[in-house]
């Protein structure tokens, strides 16, 4: 597992230039050590390197649903939406758009549950 950690960090340097090196880096954070700040900041820097990265506001998404933070979420899900520019681009961002939809969904009920028992 650390040659892989190791192997993700040497690759991202020398090529700061290539959206997804910050992308592949946030993801590694997130994974190894739930550091959601500099993930954040990792996208971040994808986002503003490529701001057409898809993948870049899909994964800023996923950070901001994790963190339950719903608007930034729905805003990150439009802005590659609208980026998106092939079919597989489309499936991703319609697939997690689902997802925030049904996670939002169980929230509300889980909470009117909770309402109801008191």
């Amino acid at each position: 597992r650390d040659v892989a950690v190791t192997g993700v960090q040497t690759c991202a340097l020398p090529i700061s230039r290539w959206a997804y090196a910050y992308v592949n880096q946030a993801v590694l954070a997130l994974q190894k050590s739930q550091d959601c700040l500099t993930a954040n900041s990792l996208l971040e820097k994808a986002i503003k390197v490529d701001p057409t990265c898809v993948n870049a506001y899909l994964q800023m998404a996923q950070l901001h649903m994790l963190l339950q933070e719903w608007d930034p979420t729905k805003e990150m899900l439009e802005k590659a939406f609208k980026e998106a520019r092939t079919q597989n681009d489309l499936q991703q961002v319609c697939a997690l758009q689902e997802t925030v939809k049904y996670q939002l969904e169980a929230m509300e009920k889980y909470q009117s549950t909770l309402k109801n028992e008191k």
